[in-house]
């Protein structure tokens, strides 16, 4: 086969490996013999959105790996490791082009006034377009990390689609299930939450948190718990929302996104106290959490359900929610 370039390159931090990684491979490999694939360290992304949450370099070396293996690829692949934006492009001078998206066209140019400056031959630039999600949004890992897509831009929140989904009777038994290990005390979870992002639903255990100290990020409260009242205390930065029982209210599901996009900009904990009932608010704020936090609630007579959220969970949450009326 007659490829338009004999040795490529193409980089990035190829967090949560989705459609537009995918695209940016293949047109590489497409019009290229040989493709070198930079994988950044930590230096290249620490200021990047959620860093902390950034999958390790081996998750992301395998999942490329898989990728190119499934495309029949890997025989014409290089993997490389790069800590800073030129990679290994100021010491092999034989690559003929980079294939980049837009988000790092300036860094392809500032690669080439250096190859320029050691006599290099510059680099084509080929520039590779966005894939969209579902809503004709750009597919991002920022935006898989926040928790507002998966990797093949499906967007969470159309689940609710600016209605009120009820709960099925058939479904009634499996949510009274926790969702993940069981935790008596308080204190023992607390190396869990240790510098993440935390979403607590339910009174009480929003409560216990305070006791300890932790603030999250979002909670969701109805200041009830089994039906009785508990004592209203003043708290700051709150917003109300309705949600009656059995259901999951779309206003109440954007309370929710709207507190944690809150949290993100301005870094100070909300909280969203519901009119009705808060219960089944696990779901969605499951469904939109960020990859890598922690959602907390109580399970009656039982204790605390921690779910780490990855999008194996959201997954899980989204067939539950499909099964809604």
């Amino acid at each position: 086969m007659n490829y338009r370039y004999k040795k490529a390159i193409v980089g990035g931090t190829f967090d949560n490996f989705h459609l537009g990684h995918q695209k940016l491979i293949d047109t590489a490999f497409e019009q290229s013999e040989q493709v070198t694939i930079g994988i950044t360290l930590p230096e290249l992304y620490k200021n990047k959105f959620l860093s902390e949450t950034i999958q390790s370099y081996k998750i992301r070396e395998e999942n490329i790996k898989k990728y190119l293996i499934k495309k029949n690829y890997l025989n014409r692949a290089k993997i490389i490791s790069i800590n800073n934006i030129y990679g290994n492009t100021l010491e092999e001078k034989d690559i003929d082009a980079i294939f980049a998206t837009e988000e790092n066209a300036s860094n392809v140019n500032l690669i080439n006034i250096k190859r320029k400056e050691i006599n290099f031959p510059e680099l084509i630039v080929n520039i590779v377009p966005y894939v969209n999600d579902d809503d004709g949004e750009k597919i991002t890992s920022e935006r898989i990390r926040k928790g507002e897509i998966d990797s093949n831009g499906f967007v969470y929140k159309n689940i609710f689609a600016h209605k009120t989904l009820v709960m099925p009777e058939s479904l009634r038994d499996e949510l009274q299930k926790p969702l993940n290990e069981i935790y008596k005390d308080t204190k023992d979870i607390l190396p869990i939450l240790d510098n993440k992002i935390i979403i607590s639903v339910g009174d009480i255990i929003t409560s216990e948190l305070k006791k300890l100290d932790i603030n999250p990020a979002v909670s969701i409260i109805d200041f009830k718990t089994r039906r009785h009242e508990l004592p209203i205390h003043e708290i700051k930065n709150s917003t109300k929302a309705k949600n009656a029982q059995g259901t999951i209210n779309f206003a109440a599901v954007e309370s929710f996104s709207n507190a944690l996009n809150t949290y993100f900009q301005i870094k100070e904990s909300q909280t969203i106290i519901v009119e009705g009932e808060e219960d089944l608010l696990a779901l969605p704020a499951i469904l939109l959490a960020p990859i890598g936090s922690i959602v907390l609630y109580g399970q009656f007579d039982q204790g605390i359900i921690i779910n780490e959220i990855d999008e194996t969970i959201k997954t899980k949450i989204l067939k539950l929610l499909l099964q809604f009326q």
